[in-house]
């Protein structure tokens, strides 16, 4: 039986502000440079600033201009704004499909993005939104609007890596961008040769119930803590 599959849009390339060059280096977060990333035959562009911890333009002025210079080359913008208001400013003067991704942090920030038509594409982080429950509601909600959806586990193993993709495998594939892995980040490997793996672009789940493996208990160690229920 085939094993089922999503897309795993890790095809990351960081090109300057201004530049049609693209080059593939997946440490490009790092960069403070203008970033164009692949999801399932897309591209996405966000920009980190000087700062790598932020990922938006801080003025609307150069978010629109960039925005609107880029129109034709069909691309969507992730997070072009720090704030949802600077957002939903943006998109009033703009043509080009958004996707909201720091300022989705829960289901209110959800209903208040589809109302407003801020953005066609949500990211949902799961950890962001407090786990897999709040993410599904956020998925169902964004659906019932017309709007796709990005899924990652923020961080983390395999076994996050298979809590993303299953649901993101449970979505409506016409709703579905990606979904990120993040086992590559990490130096040791919790579950080796066991979980989704990215192959040719996608994420394979097992087929067997719940995540479908479980970690290598010898490579966790001992545990720091032990908790009965009593």
């Amino acid at each position: 039986m085939p094993q089922p599959s999503v897309s795993d849009s890790r095809g990351i390339f960081p090109v300057d502000a201004g530049s049609t060059e693209l080059s593939p280096f997946h440490e490009c977060y790092a960069n403070s440079a203008t970033v164009l990333r692949s999801a399932a035959g897309r591209l996405f562009v966000h920009d980190n600033g000087e700062d790598p911890g932020k990922a938006y333009w801080a003025l609307r002025r150069e978010a629109a201009m960039v925005v609107n210079a880029t129109a034709d080359l069909g691309v969507t913008f992730e997070q072009p704004c720090e704030t949802t208001d600077d957002i939903k400013a943006l998109r009033r003067i703009t043509s080009a499909p958004i996707s909201v991704d720091e300022t989705l942090v829960s289901v209110n920030d959800m209903a208040a993005i589809a109302h407003e038509g801020v953005a066609e594409v949500a990211h949902i982080k799961i950890n962001r939104v407090s786990g897999l429950t709040k993410a599904r509601r956020i998925r169902d909600l964004a659906i019932a609007h017309d709007i796709q959806i990005y899924v990652i586990a923020t961080g983390g193993s395999t076994l996050a890596d298979a809590e993303a993709a299953a649901l993101v495998q449970n979505t409506p594939e016409e709703f579905r961008l990606g979904c990120g892995a993040c086992q590559d980040m990490l130096s040791v490997e919790v579950a080796p040769r066991r979980g989704p793996r990215s192959e040719n672009g996608e994420l394979f789940l097992p087929n067997e119930s719940g995540l479908g493996f479980a970690p290598d208990e010898a490579l966790l160690g001992d545990p720091v803590a032990v908790y009965d229920g009593k």
